[in-house]
């Protein structure tokens, strides 16, 4: 019986080691921590925003706070870290508080960035998400594509007067769960889009331009540039600088080659600055937004 009961007991302590987890502190002004799961304990003291705490126990006393005229939910968590003194703490704190454990589900790719400290990852599902993308090399998705994203939340550092730390959304794994219209279009449409750059812009920076003028042909309603894609005419463009209304834009002649001239049949105006992108309205001298 002695036996049976140490096994027991080992079996309790393993299933508690296994429950802890790391989390982070998500309350910008901190986190008190108290004696007992309650609101009218003794404060022992308060964490640090983005700070680690190992949660040690889950209660299943849960409730909600109105913070900003949000409602917020959770439940206590006993947990350990160091305190804003700098002392080791155990106490107990609002879940509410503390970072999500890892997460998964399905986005729409939009695109890469790796300009900055950090390389990141540009998707949506409702709302536009930027993932830290640091851990991951591989950038065979094209925008469109349909994937699934496993990610936690994590610290990033701010450059500045002393480094600030920040909770961002950073990348764990991914996976293509399905090809999107540019991926079917590379597979159908087999001439390389051409172009002609006269400002001398960097390769990263084409690269970039060239797949907002891909993305624009596949989705496209104009009829000329659907028969070009659909007989399979070499479409290339021309790349060139203009201002209008006092905002710089980055123009795209688009067309087909002939005698090594392009035909245009499509002028495209991007704004660097806001990322939108316009069809020229020959016509009536106007910009339209383009939206698939």
């Amino acid at each position: 019986m002695k036996k049976i009961t140490c096994l027991f007991a080992l079996l309790l302590f393993s299933i508690q080691l296994l429950a802890q987890n790391e989390l982070l502190v998500t309350a910008k002004n901190g986190l008190n921590i108290r004696v007992a799961p309650n609101l009218t304990s003794e404060k022992l003291g308060k964490f640090n925003y983005a700070e680690k705490v190992t949660v040690l126990e889950k209660t299943n006393q849960n409730f909600e706070i109105i913070d900003n005229n949000t409602t917020i939910k959770g439940a206590w968590f006993k947990v350990k870290g160091r305190s804003t003194t700098n002392n080791n703490i155990t106490g107990y704190v609002f879940s509410g508080f503390l970072s999500n454990s890892p997460q998964t589900n399905t986005f729409e790719f939009i695109s890469y960035n790796d300009d900055g400290d950090y390389t990141f990852l540009k998707a949506k599902k409702e709302k536009v998400y930027y993932f830290i993308n640091d851990k991951i090399t591989d950038r065979s998705y094209v925008r469109g594509d349909i994937i699934e994203i496993k990610w936690k939340e994590d610290i990033i550092y701010i450059a500045g007067d002393g480094e600030t730390k920040e909770i961002a959304e950073w990348i764990i794994s991914t996976q293509k769960i399905k090809d999107g219209n540019v991926s079917n279009f590379r597979k159908n449409y087999t001439n390389k889009i051409g172009y002609y750059d006269t400002y001398g812009f960097s390769q990263s920076f084409l690269d970039d331009l060239y797949l907002i003028v891909e993305y624009y042909l596949v989705h496209s309603k104009n009829k000329l540039i659907k028969e070009l894609i659909k007989t399979n005419k070499q479409i290339e463009f021309l790349i060139e600088q203009t201002k209008r209304n006092n905002e710089d834009f980055i123009t795209f002649g688009i067309g087909h080659s002939n005698n090594y001239r392009v035909n245009t049949v499509q002028w495209l105006y991007y704004n660097n600055r806001t990322e939108k992108l316009y069809e020229y309205d020959i016509a009536n001298d106007k910009l339209i937004e383009f939206k698939e």
